[in-house]
């Protein structure tokens, strides 16, 4: 699941262009690199805003040898599995330290399941048939958010902490994604029409739904990549003729587009903080990949962990004050390994 420089000429007035370049070594930032003991492989799930990061490691070479870790601020790893459980993904986490992920049992049925702050486990289902769940968001109220798969699409749900569920779709929707939920409960994320074509929405906890498109002439697809406490989101757009999404934008919350890009190459954004700052990677048209920090009204400082050209960076989330978290790719003696980041500036 990424972008070139906006051409400017096509946007009306009312929608600003923004390209302004800063170099990683004019920003001093903190770089802590780590992984899992043992793991062959890892999925980041999340960073929440007290600095710990949730996700996925498999220490063995089977689906079933998946595991969820959590590492906390001091550094301290702890890996879980759900009772019984052939595989367990960690997806996300809020302030206190409630983990919401999915895992399977021996029979390959799907199940959520949250994580208290002091471990506990409880399974969660639907109330429904479905072949995947990926509940992907929990804010600090306890209500999730995500996406399940049922008849080869897939759909939104609402968990209310409760346990009450509800299903949605955007209008025209064949397939559904959530990106994103703010501690309003207003959900962000995309769906694809009839036509294959893609487009952003916003629902508000009221169920309302409105569709996003960025403005343009040339524009095809769309894509809500996450949303603020403010309603402001970060997200990007395909234009017609080109292979893959590579023009990132900043939406305020009175619907304005920013489009900015952090050089030649594909600008793909995947986190915003209240602060509007923006992270994400940035496929470079010299074949590299680093993360990326674009301030709104301000400009884009890329950054590389590891040797230039030998490791490529994903930056996946980033938390008030401007610390980020992600993932590093390198080659290993046994295929490409992955250690994960906290860059704290």
């Amino acid at each position: 699941m990424a972008m070139v420089l906006c051409r400017v000429a096509r946007v009306a007035a009312a929608f600003l262009a923004l390209t302004v370049f800063a170099d990683e070594a004019a920003q001093a930032a903190t770089v802590v690199r780590f992984a899992v003991r043992g793991a062959k492989f890892m999925m980041f799930g999340s960073l929440n805003t007290q600095g710990a990061v949730i996700g996925s490691d498999r220490y063995g070479r089977h689906a079933k040898d998946w595991e969820a870790f959590i590492r906390t601020a001091d550094g301290a790893i702890t890996t879980f599995r759900y009772p019984g459980a052939g595989w367990t993904y960690g997806l996300d986490m809020n302030a206190a330290g409630v983990a919401v992920g999915v895992f399977a049992l021996p029979d390959k049925s799907q199940h959520g399941y949250i994580r208290a702050a002091d471990g506990s486990l409880t399974a969660f289902d639907l109330g429904m048939a479905f072949d995947g769940l990926n509940p992907a968001c929990i804010d600090n109220d306890g209500v999730i958010a995500g996406t399940y798969s049922a008849g080869h699409a897939d759909h939104g749900f609402v968990r209310a902490a409760d346990g009450t569920v509800t299903f949605f779709d955007p209008a025209g929707a064949k397939g559904t994604a959530v990106r994103g939920m703010n501690k309003g409960g207003v959900i962000a994320g995309d769906f694809f029409d009839a036509s294959n074509r893609t487009h952003g929405y916003v629902r508000t906890p009221d169920g309302t739904i409105t569709q996003i498109d960025a403005p343009g002439s040339d524009v095809q697809d769309t894509t809500i990549d996450a949303i603020n406490a403010n309603g402001e989101m970060a997200g990007s757009y395909r234009a017609d003729g080109e292979a893959r999404f590579g023009h990132a934008f900043f939406r305020d919350a009175a619907g304005n587009f920013t489009f900015f890009s952090a050089g030649s190459g594909d600008t793909l954004t995947t986190s915003i903080d209240n602060d509007r700052e923006i992270t994400g990677a940035f496929f470079s048209n010299d074949g590299s990949t680093q993360g990326f920090v674009y301030k709104a009204g301000g400009g884009v400082t890329t950054f590389a962990i590891g040797a230039p050209g030998s490791h490529s960076t994903f930056s996946y989330r980033i938390i008030n004050g401007g610390t980020t978290a992600g993932a590093v790719q390198f080659a290993g003696k046994k295929g490409t390994k992955d250690d994960f980041f906290l860059r704290i500036p």
